[in-house]
């Protein structure tokens, strides 16, 4: 296997629990989830909780890319 290949199969786990961690906590209803920042229906809206949950796991996705996407270290 490819060495790209194989980083990239083992990115890809944990962009997959990081992502499905990020949205049980954004669909969620907890007590730190913050004022609605943009209302999108009468009951639901995007809360500001819910906008630093997206830009940590954007960052987190982007290391994540960097790790896969690295060169390795020379030998």
């Amino acid at each position: 296997m490819p060495p790209l290949l194989s980083r990239a199969a083992a990115g890809l786990p944990v962009v997959v629990v990081l992502s499905v961690l990020s949205l049980a906590v954004v669909a969620g209803d907890h007590r730190f989830q913050g004022p609605v920042v943009l209302p999108l229906t009468a009951e639901h809206g995007l809360h500001l909780g819910d906008v630093l949950v997206v830009v940590a796991w954007a960052v987190c996705v982007g290391l994540v890319g960097r790790l896969v996407l690295a060169p390795g270290a020379s030998r």
